[in-house]
């Protein structure tokens, strides 16, 4: 009767040590976890699609920020300067094109590093709506697909450029943002995943008035 005892007494240990420890882990995940949606939800909102939230800024500065060492970009052609990382390479190229039946001239440049997967493509053309119109459907009826996400942004040092944002893509995803600007359309594209690379680019972008 005693080594009973004894042996339900050593089981109901156990299972009360075992209660514990699971509790204790499931503490140290909650935790984790919490911690970890946190993170991601400031850094999301650091690189909100919009005027940027200052307390937030405060809270994380280097978040979306380029190095000191960054260099800059001028085309002058375009009359657009932008600042980069320097272990980015930036490569541009002019081509023929035709749009609406006139010819006329595309500008393409090019930031990317292949070895990081890193690559935004900046694409300038001619655009003669006079209402200079880029809504979601007029977006849409353009590129034939459904775009996401779309919000109206203001982007540049000053936050003085008006420009629009969206996702496209399904199995692999594509920030886009589109800006006019002296009768001519930027399109910037790039994965999703460079977003912060983006977003700290479109901080130094400056247009010649």
């Amino acid at each position: 009767m005693y080594m009973r005892s004894k042996k339900l007494f050593i089981i109901i240990g156990i299972s009360v040590l075992v209660c514990v420890l699971a509790y204790c882990i499931w503490k140290i995940f909650v935790a984790y976890d919490k911690s970890s949606n946190d993170t991601k939800q400031i850094l999301y909102r650091e690189i909100e699609w919009g005027v940027p939230n200052i307390a937030l800024q405060e809270a994380k500065k280097s978040a979306n920020q380029l190095p000191e060492s960054s260099k800059q970009y001028i085309n002058a052609e375009l009359g657009i300067s932008f600042d980069y990382p320097q272990d980015l390479i930036v490569s541009d190229l002019i081509e023929p094109v035709v749009i609406e039946e006139e010819e006329s001239l595309q500008y393409t440049i090019l930031v990317q590093n292949a070895s990081k997967n890193i690559g935004i493509q900046i694409s300038a053309f001619p655009f003669s709506d006079p209402l200079n119109t880029l809504t979601e459907d007029r977006i849409e009826k353009d590129l034939g697909i459904n775009i996401s996400k779309y919000s109206i942004i203001n982007i540049g040092k000053n936050h003085d450029i008006e420009a629009v944002t969206f996702l496209i893509g399904n199995s692999v995803l594509y920030r886009e943002v589109w800006f006019i600007h002296d009768a001519m359309l930027f399109e910037i594209k790039a994965y999703q995943s460079s977003e912060p690379i983006i977003a700290a680019l479109l901080k130094t972008l400056h247009i010649n008035e």
